[in-house]
């Protein structure tokens, strides 16, 4: 299982290295979850987005430790891994 203290990727290519700079993201999305879950109306708007951002980073760094001349790209990974997140019922059209 990766953790988000696992990553190792340069911070300024915009991967999350874990590191004390990662701490404001990662309590806005604590915060919004405890809101969410409080039923604060508008608190999953602006954690899902946050949330994929951070999908996003956590794939990018793992792809970049993949063999070379793989085809999986790290958005993707990431569309598959929030759509089972949100899941199965969140893709009906009314």
């Amino acid at each position: 299982m990766l953790y988000h203290g696992d990553m190792t990727e340069d911070h300024d290519a915009g991967v999350s290295n874990g590191s004390a700079e990662d701490a404001p993201a990662c309590s806005r999305i604590t915060r919004l979850l405890d809101e969410a879950a409080g039923g604060r109306n508008g608190a999953v708007d602006e954690l899902l987005p946050l949330v994929y951002q951070e999908l996003h980073q956590l794939a990018r760094g793992q792809m970049r430790q993949e063999r070379a001349g793989h085809t999986l790209q790290p958005t993707a990974l990431v569309n598959e891994a929030y759509l089972r997140l949100l899941g199965p019922e969140s893709g009906k059209v009314a």
